[in-house]
């Protein structure tokens, strides 16, 4: 027998489109035929994650979502209402506060397993640095913690749309509008920069528009760390973000993160709201990490036009995302500068006007080259040194990347060499079934022969002609 949770597991992760029906329907047999051999059935769960079918990550979200949606329990305080959705991360509940009397948002991530004590305390204490920045842009954070194996961040409650589905309903952007979503979201990440907060997640997926209050909002600072005042900070490096908006440094796991990497990230977000897409895609993480790593980054008067404040946009995009964070805006102030001048440009009526403006802005933005260094002396110094380094990791990243492009490779190779195997025995058994009829045909064309040579001889008796077959046998 699969037990019943077996199933609601499979079906979850079928609605939530992270496995297909197919896998599901493989897990659940080999469930069942473990229980029929005597021995203990595996959970679907593990099979799942065996065959890489799904993430450990995912698999822990499932096993969370199920659990409170079956039993309505009570987190910290929080009285579980209902789903509201789910990432990547963690899923998202509409909860009432008991003590407060209020609906809030409440964000629950399944804890990993084996996790060192002072992993979760980090957690805790970065969630609630978070929870402490109050700024219009900014989702309000009231509390966060950990309770029965899960942790959780409660938030305001929002009503409204992320702007990825903004995008997917209505396409690009308004110019105008474009600027006023980067203008809030840089303003929210001034406010958490001066606190020594970075996002480090910044997309469209984050960015909410909020219907009742008209309203831009910053949300999902799960990612997020605390990089100032924080002595028991976590060594350890990891690369944060998704892939379409993560910075180059993210993606060389550089250890010191700052505001540029949000910066960067941003004006990733804003090219996608400017031309309906981001601005590298590709059909592997690796491939378009490696673009971020040295493609240029494109221009978007290729996609939206070309006209004065447009091409005053691409200038500011191309300093926002610079392949070296030294050649970015230094912090959120100063991007917010030339944003500001270019909502004058495009809050001018008359034409001439709002040219000059964005032509003064492109010539801020956009010097010229400077002159090539002079000739390093012969030891190389301190400056090659640091060339030689960035060199290096320039090279790790792409090395890294291509890694990851072989393993894809080498797993949908895998993946159709498993499926012609499965072809070959599907034929082979079908050669055996063959086989099998053509002996069943000629043990019954035997048959049938006999039965005829019997009704002849029966036939030559009964008419009492001597049987040919006996004659050639008898002495005479």
């Amino acid at each position: 027998m699969i037990p019943e949770e077996a199933f609601r597991f499979g079906e979850a992760a079928i609605r939530r489109g992270w496995c297909t029906l197919a896998q599901v329907v493989d897990a659940l047999a080999a469930v069942r035929s473990a229980g029929a051999r005597g021995e203990v059935p595996p959970r679907v769960e593990d099979i799942l994650v065996a065959r890489r079918a799904l993430t450990d990550e995912r698999a822990a979200a499932l096993l969370t979502e199920l659990r409170l949606r079956s039993t309505g329990e009570i987190i910290a305080g929080y009285h579980i209402l209902g789903r509201l959705g789910a990432g990547g991360m963690g899923t998202v509940y509409k909860a009432k506060q008991i003590a407060m009397d209020r609906v809030v948002a409440l964000k629950v991530f399944a804890t990993p397993e084996q996790e060192e004590k002072d992993e979760s305390e980090r957690f805790v204490r970065e969630a609630r640095a978070v929870a402490r920045l109050v700024h219009p842009n900014i989702v309000r954070g009231f509390d966060a913690g950990e309770h029965a194996g899960v942790r959780w961040i409660a938030m305001e409650l929002l009503e409204g749309a992320t702007t990825h589905q903004l995008l997917k309903e209505i396409g690009p952007f308004p110019e105008r509008r474009a600027l006023e979503v980067v203008r809030a979201v840089t303003q929210a990440l001034d406010h958490a920069w001066r606190h020594g907060v970075v996002h480090r997640d910044v997309k469209p997926s984050n960015v909410f528009h909020c219907t009742n209050e008209k309203r831009v909002v910053l949300v999902d600072f799960g990612l997020a760390k605390r990089v100032v005042d924080d002595p028991f900070a976590s060594n350890r490096v990891t690369a944060l973000g998704t892939p379409h908006y993560a910075s180059p440094e993210q993606i060389r796991r550089v250890p010191d993160l700052d505001v540029r990497a949000d910066l960067y990230s941003l004006g990733c977000t804003w090219y996608h709201l400017l031309t309906g897409r981001p601005p590298f895609t590709g059909n592997s993480s690796a491939e378009i990490t490696a673009k971020h790593l040295t493609a240029p980054f494109p221009d978007p008067v290729a996609v939206r036009g070309r006209s004065e404040t447009v091409q005053a946009a691409g200038g500011i995009l191309r300093k926002m995302c610079a392949k070296k964070r030294e050649d970015r805006y230094p912090d959120p102030g100063a991007l917010m500068a030339d944003l500001d001048a270019l909502a004058q440009a495009l809050g001018r009526d008359s034409e001439k006007s709002a040219s000059r403006i964005a032509r003064s802005i492109l010539e801020r933005v956009v010097r010229p080259a400077a002159p090539p260094p002079a000739a390093a002396p012969a030891y190389g110094g301190v400056e090659a040194l640091l060339r030689q380094v960035e060199e290096l990791q320039e090279e790790n990243a792409r090395l890294f990347c291509e890694r990851d492009l072989l393993r894809h490779e080498a797993a949908r190779d895998e993946k159709t060499l498993e499926a012609l195997e499965a072809e070959n025995a599907r034929l082979a058994c079908g050669r055996d079934l063959l086989s099998i009829e053509v002996e069943g045909l000629r043990a019954a064309m035997d048959g049938l022969r006999l039965r005829r040579e019997a009704q002849r001889r029966a036939r030559a008796a009964r008419q009492g002609v001597p049987d040919a077959a006996g004659d050639a046998s008898s002495p005479e």
